[in-house]
């Protein structure tokens, strides 16, 4: 629920897609229907709002959590903007969204139509313009925040002219709609696996729609199934590079600003071979999975690139733990950082204030290794300013002062954005 309006802040249910990795079948999803007043009516998504009190800053600007992590679990719920909220003074919301087969298979061959789990979110974004100014927020002034594989489906919204009017910033932490791992190239394909899976064949001519056969079988038949996520293109919107160069409103009207950490690629590779590195073979065969999977054309050409650019040739012998960090800046820059750019380049082009970061903090008794630098996902708690409660209630850890105090710039520098672009 939202806080404020019924004075409850309690535990959101989560995407079923969760039983999947043993966090347990919570009955409701994203999706469902929650009243949560008369006078707010039925809302299609399940958000939550934390915000300080009212004073000489009201109305608030908002901003919107798109949580990431995969398109087939997670939940907004975890991540409380509470501090965010109170120390920047803003409207923090976070919500739920469909994820896996419930939220992006295409049911319908050859539709065009919004995915179930993009129109979550759009859906959100409607409600908020309609209901922002009743719990003290500005609709004037939203902003997105997407972290991961939010930030690619936010992404997916600032090059939709659906989105039109719907925020006005923009603030993409680790991913893009242009990154390889971002949408699904082949839709199709994957709904001819789930039809042949399932047996939902499609009998009469011109009924391509799987949905009703789907919608017969218990949820636990779905969840099996093959990885999942957005597909282009949505309704008015062309394949990304292409929308790019093409992108009207909101493209070349909001703000945007993006984030990367030194490693994006942390979590790509198991703990042995991050903790002991790899050998060469085991080097070569992972860049040549990632060009064979990121590109088409002249394979070889761009992996022997690849390889050369990212070996250290001042040093004669190549030690495992070199040829580790190498491949991971390669990964890196390969599936995040490079995407980012590409998009802030085209955005800067078109004449919006486009803005870029590297969160280069290292938490203090972190689990990561020091020589790599900063992970995947450790910046998200300092957006939220979860070091100055300790990271309580869902990510409890030991912060230091300076860790506190680089939450408090970080909160500050997003509110500031918020607040002005």
């Amino acid at each position: 629920m939202v806080a404020g309006l019924s004075g409850n802040t309690g535990h959101i249910p989560d995407c079923p897609e969760c039983c999947k990795h043993g966090l347990g079948l919570i009955p409701g999803c994203p999706g469902t229907y929650l009243v949560l007043s008369e006078r707010f009516g039925p809302v299609p998504v399940l958000p939550r709002a934390s915000f300080g009190s009212r004073g000489a800053d009201a109305p608030f600007p908002v901003v919107v959590f798109v949580h990431g992590e995969s398109y087939e679990w997670n939940a907004g719920s975890p991540y409380d903007g509470s501090v965010l909220a109170s120390w920047g003074h803003v409207i923090a919301i976070t919500f739920n969204y469909r994820l896996g087969i419930l939220g992006f298979l295409r049911t319908r061959l050859g539709s065009q139509d919004l995915d179930f789990g993009t129109g979550d979110i759009v859906t959100l974004l409607r409600w908020v313009q309609d209901n922002a100014a009743a719990f003290g927020g500005d609709p004037k002034r939203v902003t997105v925040l997407g972290h991961d594989t939010g930030a690619a489906l936010a992404s997916t919204l600032l090059l939709s002219p659906l989105s039109r009017g719907l925020f006005q910033h923009v603030v993409l932490m680790s991913g893009t709609v242009l990154s390889p791992w971002a949408t699904v190239q082949n839709p199709w394909d994957l709904r001819a696996t789930v039809s042949h899976q399932l047996g939902c064949h499609v009998s009469a001519p011109g009924d391509q729609d799987l949905a009703p056969c789907l919608r017969r079988l218990p949820l636990e038949a779905l969840l099996f199934l093959p990885r999942f996520g957005p597909s282009i293109p949505l309704p008015g919107l062309e394949p990304a590079r292409v929308a790019l160069e093409k992108a009207t409103d909101p493209f070349v009207r909001c703000p945007l600003l993006l984030g990367v950490h030194t490693t994006e690629s942390y979590d790509d590779f198991n703990n042995q071979d991050i903790q002991y590195g790899f050998e060469e073979e085991q080097r070569n065969r992972v860049l040549r999975t990632f060009v064979r999977n990121a590109y088409v054309f002249h394979l070889n050409e761009i992996f022997s690139t690849v390889r050369n650019e990212y070996t250290d040739w001042e040093k004669p012998v190549a030690h495992p733990i070199n040829l580790r960090d190498n491949t991971l800046e390669a990964l890196s820059d390969g599936h995040t950082v490079a995407p980012l750019v590409q998009l802030a380049r085209a955005h800067a082009r078109r004449g919006a204030p486009t803005y870029l970061f590297h969160f280069a903090h290292q938490t203090r008794d972190s689990l990561y290794p020091q020589r790599l630098g900063s992970v995947r996902g450790e910046g998200l708690p300092y957006l939220l300013g979860l070091p100055l409660v300790a990271g309580e209630p869902h990510f409890p850890h030991n912060y230091s002062r300076q860790d506190v105090a680089v939450a408090e710039a970080t909160i500050n520098y997003l509110c500031n954005f918020a607040r002005t672009g």
